[in-house]
């Protein structure tokens, strides 16, 4: 009945967002019907319990589907994908980037009845990152990721002040250079750099559309599902 409540109000010329909250099921009938009118779906990974099926899952839709896709925990680290982009942008940075050897993640186990898993933003992170600088994934543990080159530690801290999940501090080191991103506050993230030999000026990120909750709304304005979405699910 809800299709067909909903259909009526669909204005032709204007898109359709379909916001999804609830755990995906994507043989739902209900969903089947929605998705096939919808310009964009934007679901959220919060509840899943298995992020891996829900990527497979994601990636199927995508495939055979003429709408847009994305994951509003996809979204809640764009600020941080923002940070690197900026931090790594010449050749010389990208080489530094390419050589890190060890990462560590620090994200925010505060408890919340809603989100079953609370790594889905660091795993969403680190799998980005290592498309990006093409690491081979081997092995997963409950804390630890392998690559081919690159360790990853996944630590918890519980933060009231932060959104449950959120990543709070990235670390990044190699032989030579040390990053340290740490989120101080819902506005800022504090930004140090150092190596063997000297310590750059930290400085500051500032978060301030992303605080005030503008991130979904870009996403609800989008048009494509996004390629780096994609390549970090598979």
């Amino acid at each position: 009945k809800v299709f067909f409540l909903v259909l009526p109000h669909i204005i032709p010329d204007l898109p359709v967002h379909l916001l999804w909250l609830d755990p995906p099921i994507f043989t739902m009938p209900l969903f089947m019907q929605l998705e096939t009118i919808a310009d964009r779906v934007v679901l959220d990974s919060g509840s899943c319990t298995n992020l891996p099926l829900f990527g497979e899952k994601i990636s199927m839709l995508a495939a055979k589907n003429s709408c847009s896709i994305v994951d509003l925990n996809w979204t809640r680290i764009s600020a941080w994908r923002e940070l690197l982009h900026l931090e790594f942008t010449t050749h010389e940075e990208k080489q530094l980037l390419a050589a890190t050897c060890r990462v560590t993640i620090t994200y925010n186990g505060l408890e919340n009845t809603y989100i079953s898993e609370k790594k889905t933003q660091a795993y969403y992170f680190i799998f980005w990152l290592a498309t990006r600088c093409s690491w081979k994934f081997c092995h997963k543990t409950d804390h630890q990721l392998l690559f081919e080159t690159v360790s990853v530690d996944l630590i918890e801290e519980k933060k009231t002040a932060f959104k449950p999940g959120c990543i709070l501090r990235v670390e990044l080191k190699s032989k030579a250079y040390s990053y340290e991103f740490h989120l101080v506050n819902k506005q800022e993230i504090h930004v140090k750099i150092s190596s063997e030999q000297k310590c750059f000026i930290p400085w500051i990120y500032r978060l301030e559309d992303d605080a005030k909750g503008s991130s979904l709304s870009r996403e609800l304005v989008k048009k494509h599902t996004s390629k780096h979405f994609l390549q970090t699910l598979t």
